[in-house]
């Protein structure tokens, strides 16, 4: 995918769906002009964001330095509208992964991301895939990584995890989307598409 899917994303439309009705989110539906009804929040000039988020920066955080040390800070008022008191965008809402932990959505995310690179062809794969075994593991992808040897069940899970990835919300833009494609990879890549075990 190019640098950035999250109009896409957003939508939800452009993932590998592997024949499945994949959820997607509320976003582009409740948002007034989407993209700028978060992104350009406006920011008071007494806000210490001000100049740093919102508005014109496009950004949805800012840095504040306390002891020589810079932190980023989230500016969540926007989204505070819509789902009351959250500190940061990381917000506990259920367990994606299965896990038995309920984390952040980002958390939850980017844990699939990982599970589902660790079924992934390394560096060096040969065009055989009755010799691939999955190494287990967890790899950053990128378009130079993956090669066009792959079996495309590999392609199109890679396309999925690019997708998710290179989009940088990590699900906040349309977290029953980005879980959807991840699971859907996962399922297809390990051959439970009905998690039965």
């Amino acid at each position: 995918p190019h640098d950035s899917t999250s109009g896409e994303m957003i939508y939800g439309v452009s993932g590998i769906t592997y024949g499945k009705q994949i959820p997607s989110g509320s976003h582009n539906a409740t948002i007034t002009n989407l993209c700028v009804g978060c992104h350009m929040q406006d920011v008071s000039p007494t806000d210490p964001a001000f100049r740093q988020a919102g508005g014109h920066t496009f950004s949805m955080s800012y840095s504040v330095v306390q002891n020589g040390v810079t932190n980023y800070l989230p500016k969540v008022d926007v989204c505070v509208k819509c789902h009351g008191h959250i500190e940061d965008f990381n917000m506990v809402h259920k367990d994606y992964n299965d896990d038995g932990i309920i984390e952040g959505i980002q958390t939850e995310v980017q844990k699939l991301l990982d599970e589902l690179s660790t079924m992934l062809p390394p560096a060096g794969y040969k065009a055989n895939s009755n010799l691939y075994v999955p190494d287990g593991k967890v790899k950053t992808l990128s378009r130079t990584s993956v090669q066009t040897n792959w079996p495309t069940k590999y392609l199109n899970a890679a396309w999925n995890y690019m997708f998710v990835n290179v989009e940088g919300s990590k699900g906040i833009h349309n977290a029953p989307y980005a879980v959807g494609l991840l699971k859907a990879s996962i399922a297809d890549l390990s051959g439970d598409a009905n998690n039965d075990g």
